[in-house]
């Protein structure tokens, strides 16, 4: 089921927390997630986002999906990508389990 959001004040706040995050695809880490640094984003969101939160990753050629915020590190928030998501034309091929990944350890 779909949140519907019936006054300014709820898309506000839905827009607050809206968060979209610049990831390379190539670079995920052994378990499949992006770190990604929010030192520079500044006010681009009202506040961090939090374990559990879902935000939006995007690459620099304009592909991206939605990803889960998995661990907050001090600037750095772990991101799982749901590549059910993806909006790219072609998946990543730093993705686990796919040729070309990178190895673990390496």
């Amino acid at each position: 089921m779909t949140d519907v959001v019936n006054s300014g004040l709820e898309a506000d706040a839905v827009l607050a927390r809206e968060v979209v995050l610049r990831v390379d695809f190539e670079l995920l880490d052994e378990e499949g997630c992006s770190w990604v640094s929010m030192r520079f984003h500044g006010r681009s969101a009202a506040a961090p986002p939090l374990p559990g939160d879902r935000v939006y990753l995007l690459d620099g050629k304009g592909a991206g999906c939605v990803g889960s915020v998995e661990a907050v590190e001090g600037w750095y928030v772990c991101v799982r990508p749901d590549w059910s998501s993806w909006t790219g034309r072609v998946l990543p091929t730093g993705r686990p389990g796919r040729r070309g990944a990178p190895a673990r350890g390496s």
